[in-house]
């Protein structure tokens, strides 16, 4: 954009154009380049996104079908935290877990069964 208008000024200046009519077009150029920029910046972000979640789904069915684990993303671990640490609460407010599965309970996660 910046190396457009540099040329157009430079063009201008040996035409030796008017101040105002210099300005004006200008103006214009720098309008078009930044429009034409952001048009095509916006095209490969779009092709960039459908890329990256394409090869992220390959990848997962790579690894279903290998059986390796997969690399999540922080929302999706966070995600999993909260629907495991729900399921706790609900098993610790549950009066119906007998000592047997409170025992068990404590020895997946390492502490002592009261």
């Amino acid at each position: 954009m910046l190396f457009a208008g540099l040329i157009t000024s430079i063009e201008m200046f040996i035409f030796k154009y008017e101040l105002k009519t210099c300005l004006m077009v200008l103006l214009a150029v720098l309008l078009i380049f930044y429009i034409i920029g952001s048009v095509l910046k916006g095209l490969i972000i779009k092709f960039e996104d459908a890329n990256e979640a394409k090869r992220k789904a390959e990848e997962e069915e790579n690894a279903e079908a290998e059986g390796k684990v997969v690399e999540k993303d922080a929302a999706e671990v966070a995600k999993g935290a909260e629907t495991a640490r729900a399921k706790e609460d609900r098993g610790a407010k549950r009066p119906d877990l007998d000592k047997n599965a409170r025992e068990e309970k404590a020895q997946d996660t390492g502490e002592e069964a009261g």
